[in-house]
């Protein structure tokens, strides 16, 4: 069996170095797809290589395309720069970004009177620094935010539903913006915090009427609706702007 191989490689497109990640293995066809954080391309070991280099560039062409039909979705695959002296703004706040490069091969970050000082490992991979850089500026946001958050989910479920709530929690989390547990825990992703703060309130909405119903049933969206009538536009929001809500 041919042994499979991943590489990663950046292709300029419109001036900007797009993240690919190329797959080679025994894979029937070629194929290309736009995952969240890279395009993603398979490659045939039954195909030679000028049909590879072809289709590497066919992929490149079919991505310019997307961009062009909608520019939001770039921003998608242009990872943020971060610079000491840098501010990062979520919502209303402002945070002041200092940045220390060590050779101590960690990642940590602290809060404190609203500056963020991120200490980074300055030989680590690109791709991993980044995530990591994400993953602290997400907890470290996360924890300045939840008490606001919390009154706001406490104050919504007093007006609306009056429902036990056992927590609150703010996380990293891409797979969707918000969940309701079966053991009544409110879980709202980290990146719901970029977003303006009608479109926060809907999530919220959202996630409390699953302690009434946890499916999205007709009934589910009849009591969406009952407290937010114009939901579909916050949904909208979301569905056009989603990848701009990043770290």
């Amino acid at each position: 069996m041919a042994q499979k191989k991943v590489y990663y490689k950046q292709f300029d497109i419109q001036g900007s170095p797009i993240p690919f990640e190329i797959h080679e293995g025994g894979f029937p066809r070629m194929r290309v797809s736009m995952t969240k954080e890279t395009i993603k391309i398979s490659l045939s070991n039954y195909a030679t290589l000028p049909m590879k280099q072809k289709f590497i560039q066919w992929s490149i062409d079919w991505v310019a395309q997307k961009f062009e039909k909608e520019p939001n979705l770039k921003l998608r695959y242009i990872p943020k720069v971060y610079n000491s002296g840098d501010y990062l703004q979520v919502g209303e706040r402002k945070y002041l970004l200092q940045i220390i490069e060590t050779e101590d091969s960690v990642f940590k970050g602290s809060l404190r009177l609203g500056t963020i000082t991120l200490t980074l490992f300055q030989n680590a991979d690109p791709r991993e620094r980044n995530k990591a850089i994400k993953t602290i500026l997400s907890r470290l946001v996360a924890k300045d935010f939840l008490p606001y958050i919390t009154q706001k989910v406490t104050e919504i479920n007093a007006q609306y539903f009056k429902k036990e709530i056992k927590a609150v929690r703010l996380k990293y989390n891409h797979s969707n913006w918000g969940s309701c547990s079966t053991d009544r825990n409110i879980n709202l992703s980290t990146r719901l915090l970029f977003a303006p703060n009608p479109v926060i309130d809907y999530v919220i909405v959202h996630e409390l009427a699953h302690l009434y119903e946890m499916n999205h049933s007709d009934r589910f969206w009849q009591i969406v609706q009952s407290v937010m009538p114009d939901y579909q536009k916050c949904e909208k929001w979301l569905k056009k702007n989603g990848n701009l809500c990043e770290f």
